[in-house]
């Protein structure tokens, strides 16, 4: 009876999901990637019946958000690689060359590394070159493109004032004089 009990417990407990969870089990870039939305990623998972919530956040090497969402998930269950999960909603634009961060998540809120997996990808988005890529447990991977890259933005370069450019100009128009005036002299 004992033993009969044990076993029916068990899998009850299994039945209602007591040890299910969101696994990353890998990522990689989809193909149709670039500098406009959508972009996307190819996500394998093995998922367990509690995942019950998706987010998605594009960032750029500007530290600026170009999209995010959260919504109700029907990957449930899904044992695989789900090809193409977009970001594209609403609609984004960058520059060619701009580094851009795609991070997803799958599972339950408020997260927690039993119950929801992530996947992130840094590519620049005018070649597809993927800079950084991370899958694992919900706190493994950066969420962001400038916490891949160590907080370190596009750098500027510095630009002359009117007045500079000013006397720039003028500083060229006396070393060409003086070179003439000695090319003479010679």
């Amino acid at each position: 009876m004992r033993m009969r009990l044990s076993a029916l417990l068990c899998c009850s407990m299994v039945s209602s999901g007591a040890f299910a969870q969101a696994t990353a089990q890998g990522v990689a870039l989809s193909a149709y990637s670039d500098c406009d939305s959508p972009a996307g990623l190819d996500l394998t998972m093995n998922n367990g019946p509690i995942v019950t919530t998706e987010t998605g956040l594009v960032t750029d090497d500007t530290g600026a958000t170009l999209m995010s969402f959260s919504q109700a998930t029907g990957f449930a269950n899904f044992v695989g690689t789900f090809p193409g999960y977009n970001f594209s909603s609403p609609a984004w634009s960058v520059p060619s060359g701009t580094r851009v961060a795609l991070y997803a998540t799958i599972g339950v809120i408020p997260p927690t590394p039993a119950d929801t997996a992530e996947w992130f990808i840094l590519y620049r988005c005018n070649t597809g070159e993927v800079l950084v890529s991370c899958f694992g447990q919900f706190g493994t991977c950066p969420e962001t493109a400038l916490e891949a890259l160590g907080g370190q933005s596009i750098v500027e370069i510095p630009t002359l004032s009117p007045a500079g450019v000013g006397l720039m100009i003028f500083a060229l128009a006396a070393l060409g004089a003086a070179l003439l005036v000695r090319r003479r002299a010679s």
